[in-house]
C-alpha cells in the first residue's frame, strides 16, 4: 500500500517559508516524507512516524536494530540519519528479505549481522544508544533479546519494541524489567491494536530508557 502524502496535499507555501530556517533538513518536502510512508515495514502510519521522529530527533551515533527482515524499518532510521548526516546502524537478520535495491540505500551507513540474536552479540562490538527490536515474538525470545541489549546500552540511551501489545512481548519486556533497576518503562506510545485470527493483539510501539 502507497500512503499519499497529506491526502495528496503539500503544505502551504507560507507553512514552508514560516519553518524553512527552524530545521537542518526540509522535512516539508514531499521527497522526504515519502520513504517513510512506502518503507517496506510491517508498521502502521503512527508507528512509522514515532520510530522515524524519534532517531531524527535523537541523532543517534551508533543504532541497533534486532529483526530487519524486509528492511524498511532500517530504511526508516537510515533516512533519518541521512538527514541528520550523522549515526551508524548495524542490522541483526538472520534471514534478509530486502526488495531489490534496498540494501544498496542502506550499505553506507548500515552493517548486516545476518546471525540469530543474541549470539550475533558475540561478533558485534561496542555499545548503542538507540535500539529497535522487532525479532521473534516470544516470552523467551523477547528476554534474551532485551537482555543482550541492556548490557550493550550507554546511560540515556531509549529501546524501542514493537508489538509490546502481544501478551508473549509484555511478559518477556516484564521479566527483564524486574531484573534491570537501570531501565525505566516509559509506556506505550503508539496503542493502536491489531488482532490475528486466534484473537491475540499486536503491534504497538513501546519505549524504554537507560537511566544514567
Amino acid at each position: 500500500m502507497t500512503y499519499r502524502y497529506f491526502d495528496g496535499r503539500p503544505p502551504s507555501l507560507a507553512a514552508i517559508l514560516q519553518r524553512k530556517d527552524s530545521f537542518q533538513c526540509s522535512l516539508w518536502c514531499e521527497a522526504d516524507l515519502v520513504k517513510v510512508f512506502d518503507a517496506p515495514a510491517q508498521l502502521s502510519m503512527s508507528e512509522r512516524l514515532a520510530l522515524f521522529s524519534l532517531a531524527l530527533g535523537r541523532r543517534p551515533e551508533r543504532a541497533l536494530e534486532i529483526g530487519s527482515f524486509r528492511g524498511g524499518s532500517a530504511q526508516l532510521l537510515v533516512h533519518a540519519m541521512d538527514l541528520n548526516n550523522f549515526g551508524r546502524l548495524t542490522m541483526i537478520e538472520p534471514h534478509p528479505q530486502f526488495p531489490p535495491g534496498l540494501w544498496d540505500s542502506l550499505a553506507h551507513r548500515a552493517t548486516l549481522v545476518q546471525k540469530t540474536s543474541p549470539e550475533a552479540f558475540d561478533v558485534i562490538e561496542g555499545h548503542f544508544d538507540f535500539v529497535f527490536i522487532d525479532a521473534v515474538h516470544t516470552r523467551e525470545n523477547v528476554r534474551a533479546d532485551l537482555s543482550a541489549v541492556a548490557g550493550r546500552l550507554i546511560p540515556n540511551s531509549i529501546v524501542l519494541l514493537h508489538d509490546v501489545l502481544h501478551p508473549a512481548v509484555r511478559a518477556g519486556i516484564s521479566e527483564v524489567l524486574s531484573e534491570h533497576a537501570d531501565l525505566i518503562n516509559c509506556g506505550c506510545l503508539c496503542r493502536n491494536p491489531s488482532w490475528d485470527d486466534a484473537g491475540l493483539r499486536w503491534a504497538g510501539l513501546g519505549m524504554l530508557r537507560k537511566v544514567a
